[in-house]
C-alpha cells in the first residue's frame, strides 16, 4: 500500500468520525423553532432544557386568538397578586389551554406534584416561598426537574436576572405581561409535537 493511499484512508477515517459526532451532537439538541434568534443567548443543560438569558422578544400582531396553538397544553401561573392571576386567566380564556393558578411557592409545589403541566410562569417575590426557592425545589425534584419555568417579575436588574437563571429558571418576562412576550415565551418552552 502507498503512502498516498494511506493518507487517504487517514482522512476518510477522520471525517467519517467527526460526521458522526456531528450527528450525535445534532440528535441530542432540542427541536425548538429559534428562527431570527441569537444562538449565543440560549445554553442547555443537562436535562436538555433550554435557558434563555435575554430578555424575551416581543412578537409583533399577537392577539389572544393566537394562544389556540397552544391547546391542550397544561400551564400553572404562580402569582400572589389575585389581580395578575386574573389577568393571565383571561388572557388563556377560549384558547384551550388547561391552565391552573397557585398563590405562593408552596402552593406551586403541591399542585406540580398532583398534576402534569407543560410550562409554569412563576412570579419571584411572594410570601411563604417566593419564585427562586420555588424554581430552585423544582429542580431537586426528579419528577419535576424537566418543566420549564418561566419568571414573571417587575424586578429585572442585572442581579435579579442572574439570581433567576440561577435558581433554575428557564427564561423571564417583565411585568406587566406584553401579550407577544408572553406568546413567544410560550413557543420557545412548550413543546406542541
Amino acid at each position: 500500500m502507498s503512502q498516498e493511499s494511506l493518507i487517504y484512508i487517514v482522512i476518510g477515517g477522520a471525517i467519517f468520525i467527526l460526521a458522526i459526532i456531528y450527528l450525535l451532537v445534532v440528535k441530542r439538541r432540542p427541536k425548538k423553532d429559534l428562527k431570527n434568534e441569537e444562538e449565543s443567548s440560549f445554553e442547555e443543560d443537562s436535562l436538555e432544557l433550554t435557558v434563555y438569558k435575554d430578555p424575551i422578544p416581543d412578537i409583533k400582531g399577537i392577539t389572544l386568538d393566537n394562544f389556540k396553538d397552544f391547546a391542550g397544553s397544561s400551564i400553572l401561573a404562580v402569582d400572589d397578586n389575585p389581580i395578575n392571576l386574573k389577568l393571565i386567566v383571561r388572557m388563556m380564556e377560549g384558547s384551550g389551554i388547561n391552565l391552573d393558578t397557585a398563590v405562593d411557592g408552596s402552593d406551586a409545589l403541591k399542585k406540580l406534584k398532583q398534576d402534569r403541566y407543560d410550562l409554569v410562569l412563576m412570579d419571584i417575590n411572594m410570601p411563604v416561598m417566593n419564585g427562586l426557592e420555588c424554581t430552585e425545589a423544582i429542580r431537586k425534584d426528579s419528577d419535576l426537574c424537566y418543566i420549564p419555568v418561566v419568571a414573571l417579575s417587575a424586578a429585572t436588574s442585572a442581579d435579579m436576572i442572574e439570581k433567576m437563571l440561577d435558581s433554575g429558571m428557564n427564561g423571564y418576562l417583565e411585568k406587566p405581561l406584553v401579550l407577544g412576550k408572553l406568546f413567544n415565551a410560550f413557543k420557545l418552552f412548550i413543546d406542541t409535537k
